[in-house]
């Protein structure tokens, strides 16, 4: 079973990592005390567990915003997410909940220590747990595949002739959510984007359709009638960044 740990408690991460030395069914494979870092941990590393602390005073963000975050994105394999807290406030134990903790243990236990979260862990662990099928629809920054950046540069092609420069901030949300909906379309393009680059899903789509209306404002019309074919619904006569965004993934499906 494979697990990460969102904590910024320096003593009790170390503490619970060497309980794993003597033994090979638990593996430890992150440990972050960022929950930026925490969601590309989940998205590269699969993990069938999540350690997550809701308070991170020493580190980046909390672990309710976290929470929220990859309750917004679809997870073929949701992992295991135990919630460890000084919080005693019932309200926010079944807002973790209803957000996904799985299990929450409170610090002010007498008996709360890294061996006894260790123990949990041994408890929930079942041989057959498998993570084959886990896909997490994140973007990949820093190790694309071969088919990765061939799908890119199809991408970074479509938009040059259509006008879109990559120094506006939207190009990377557009080709982002062309890649994401080639591998599995998420539920909402906006708020999956805004998630994976930590900013607002309003703040996403205004750049999104930016770009897009770059392209429709300074290109001539015979060539976004060549490149772009599609109907466009939109009152404006520009498409809408979901418009967008489905056109060219099954423009790059079908070539």
């Amino acid at each position: 079973m494979n697990i990460i740990m969102i904590n910024d408690d320096i003593a009790f991460c170390n503490t619970f990592a060497s309980l794993f030395a003597n033994q090979s069914v638990l593996n430890l494979i992150g440990v972050t005390n960022d929950t930026s870092e925490a969601f590309e941990l989940l998205c590269s590393k699969r993990p069938h567990t999540l350690i997550l602390s809701l308070e991170l005073q020493d580190g980046i963000g909390n672990g309710l915003t976290f929470l929220k975050s990859i309750s917004e994105i679809a997870l073929p394999a949701k992992p295991y997410i135990i919630v460890i807290t000084n919080n005693t406030s019932q309200r926010t134990h079944d807002i973790a909940r209803k957000l996904g903790a799985d299990f929450i243990m409170s610090k002010h236990n007498k008996s709360f220590s890294p061996k006894e979260v260790f123990g949990l862990l041994e408890t929930i662990h079942r041989p057959t747990t498998n993570s084959s099928s886990y896909a997490c629809t994140k973007l990949r920054k820093n190790e694309l595949s071969a088919m990765d950046r061939a799908i890119k540069q199809r991408i970074d092609e479509e938009f040059y002739h259509i006008g879109i420069s990559p120094r506006l901030t939207g190009y990377k949300y557009l080709v982002a959510s062309i890649q994401l909906v080639l591998d599995k379309p998420p539920d909402n393009l906006a708020v999956a984007i805004a998630t994976i680059y930590g900013k607002t899903e309003g703040s996403v789509a205004r750049a999104m359709q930016t770009a897009i209306d770059s392209a429709w404002n300074t290109s001539d019309l015979e060539t976004l009638l060549q490149h772009y074919t599609a109907k466009t619904h939109s009152s404006k006569g520009v498409p809408t960044p979901t418009e967008f965004v489905y056109y060219y993934a099954n423009k790059l499906k079908e070539k």
